[in-house]
């Protein structure tokens, strides 16, 4: 196909580009990626990223990946969703994921 719509969220930053960007992420090869988008250094950035025990490390490495991606323009990227959210001074620790996960083990009522 020429053109597709796709959306997706994660809150974990190895496995989605992994599967939606890297050469061998190809849909005939087992991945997502449908646009074969290729880019060697996005291939070399997210292998290291994804070995790197260093946090600041894989830190650079996505962000460099991210403005390759961002520049290559392989999608156009229609929304970016927002989340809202309504809490009191009686709630602590409540936080909004970037995955829209609701993870409430740390929230507490006073």
């Amino acid at each position: 196909a020429d053109m597709a719509e796709m959306a997706w969220m994660t809150n974990d930053p190895d496995t989605l580009p992994f599967l939606a960007l890297r050469t061998e992420a190809w849909p005939d090869k087992g991945g997502f990626n449908s646009g074969y988008y290729s880019n060697p250094k996005v291939d070399e950035l997210l292998e290291k990223a994804r070995v790197a025990t260093d946090q600041d490390e894989r830190a650079a490495l996505y962000k460099e990946m991210q403005t390759i991606v961002h520049d290559d323009a392989p999608w156009v990227f229609v929304a970016n969703w927002k989340q809202n959210a309504v809490t009191s001074d009686r709630v602590e620790n409540f936080e909004l994921e970037p995955s829209f996960f609701l993870l409430l083990h740390k929230v507490v009522k006073k």
